[in-house]
């Protein structure tokens, strides 16, 4: 039978600890992309409703007459419900407006 000193036997403990914390790091992260991914995002406005869904693919549709989708590194959408308008910021330097109404 080997002994161990205490230090040996806490610094054991100690990995064994780190070890289960970055399992359930990493099975909580999971599960929150589950999630996000399964979102279904709704702007309602005076009775309309636009689902983010047909926001995203009319941008797609529209960018892909001039560009590739691969170019895109950052996209920001904003939705001004007012005008029904979104507004694409593509790389933070091209804009591009697609209306709703």
């Amino acid at each position: 039978m080997v002994k161990r000193s205490v230090k040996e036997k806490e610094n054991m403990v100690l990995e064994e600890n780190e070890r289960n914390q970055s399992n359930n790091a990493k099975k909580t992260t999971t599960k929150s992309k589950d999630v996000l991914s399964k979102r279904k995002i709704v702007v309602q406005f005076r009775g309309e409703e636009v689902e983010e869904e047909a926001i995203t693919q009319r941008f797609k549709s529209q960018w892909k007459t001039e560009h590739k989708l691969s170019e895109i590194k950052d996209l920001k959408v904003y939705y001004k419900v007012e005008e029904e308008i979104a507004y694409f910021v593509v790389n933070e330097n091209e804009t591009i407006a697609i209306s709703f109404t």
